[in-house]
Formats: C-alpha cells, sequence, structure tokens
C-alpha cells in the first residue's frame, strides 16, 4: 500500500502493543510471530525508527538487529527505548510539544508513520516511536 498512513499516541505498554500490532500488520504481515524489522535509526527528529528493510542508502545510519525479532521481543525491546528517552531529547511538533495550557501533561508515546509510508526522508519504515507529551484537560 503506497498511501500508507498511521498516527497513534497514547501511554500505557498494552496500548503500544496494539499500536505497534497495527504498524506491523498494516502493509507487512507479521508472519509466525516475526515482526518486519531489519534494522533500526536513532533520531533526534524522529525518534526511534524500525526498519522493514535495510536500503544501501541506510546503510551507514541503520543498526541491523542479530536475528529477527517475535513481536513480544520488539514490543519490549521498544517499550524499554521509550522508558529510558525524554521527550525534551527530540525535536518536538506542535501536537506533542509541552504545551502551556488549563490542564496537565504527562509523557506518552506516538507510534507513526508519514505521507508515503516514510517517515522525514527514510524510507522502507514499518514505523517510527517517539517520547512526547499527553495534553490532560482539567
Amino acid at each position: 500500500m503506497n498511501n500508507r498512513l498511521l498516527n497513534i499516541n497514547g501511554e500505557s505498554k498494552e496500548l503500544l502493543k496494539l499500536a505497534l500490532n497495527v504498524a506491523f500488520n498494516q502493509d507487512l504481515t507479521t508472519k509466525n510471530d516475526i515482526v518486519p524489522v531489519q534494522s533500526w535509526i536513532e533520531s533526534h527528529e524522529h525518534g526511534l525508527i524500525l526498519l522493514w528493510t535495510q536500503s544501501s542508502e541506510l546503510a551507514e545510519l541503520a543498526t541491523s538487529f542479530m536475528s529477527p525479532m517475535t513481536f513480544d521481543t520488539m514490543c519490549n525491546m521498544v517499550w524499554d527505548w521509550y522508558t529510558q528517552n525524554d521527550p525534551d531529547k527530540f525535536k518536538l511538533e506542535h501536537w506533542e510539544h509541552d504545551a502551556d495550557h488549563d490542564g496537565f501533561n504527562k509523557k506518552g508515546w506516538r507510534v507513526y508513520v508519514n505521507d508515503w509510508g516514510n517517515v522525514g526522508n527514510y524510507s522502507c519504515v514499518t514505523c517510527a516511536i517517539k517520547p512526547i507529551y499527553l495534553w490532560l484537560g482539567k
């Protein structure tokens, strides 16, 4: 699917697993519990980018996984990465920043791809995960 889009935010590990399940099965089917992810990039602008293949232009940027990852292993790795990173470490867009409003904010995550299933200038993306702020009303 060339016009694949995904944009989910939340706070819990359970919801993160559901969001990753959508990402892993939206266009690239998880087979025998092995997720369609071969490598990853950490980006200041985009967070943790999971790639379904490692193209030649990404070879110097991406880190390959040592072996195929199961769904639960990948979810645990992403959760561990998320819990160890603060949103302020990353460039936050309008709907991600620590907004000043009549409620309060707390740390959350965003799972996403942009137009054409890309993230920024990166193609071959399964999804990206980014620590963000969730806005909560009073």
